[in-house]
């Protein structure tokens, strides 16, 4: 009984935990759509694109934390490869130090 009560709390865990992931997307769509065109921009004001994709960041941080963050740049990359096949990934660069979001480190 006890294994099918942890079972079923799991199963709700994951549930919300999903629809939670879907309400972001829907959201974070239209921003990730601004960041996938930022990335695959050929000509760019590096500066104003940094600031524009850290205000971007800043929100989603303020939406849900680095999980949120997360889900929007899954996203961005996504709909980036979907339009252009070579797109460099310079969101944890302009997003380090926003929360407790970190530059990926190279080593």
């Amino acid at each position: 009984r006890r294994q099918e009560n942890r079972e079923s709390l799991l199963k709700d865990v994951v549930v919300k935990e999903e629809q939670k992931r879907q309400q972001w997307r829907d959201v974070l769509k239209p921003k990730a759509e601004i960041l996938a065109e930022m990335l695959a921009a050929d000509e760019i004001d590096f500066k104003q694109i940094e600031c524009e994709a850290v205000g971007i960041g800043v929100n989603a941080w303020q939406i849900g934390g680095v999980s949120c963050m997360r889900e929007l740049r899954d996203l961005t990359l996504e709909l980036a490869g979907e339009k252009n096949k070579s797109v460099v990934d310079y969101i944890g660069v302009w997003w380090d130090g926003i929360g407790s979001w970190r530059q990926p480190s190279l080593v």
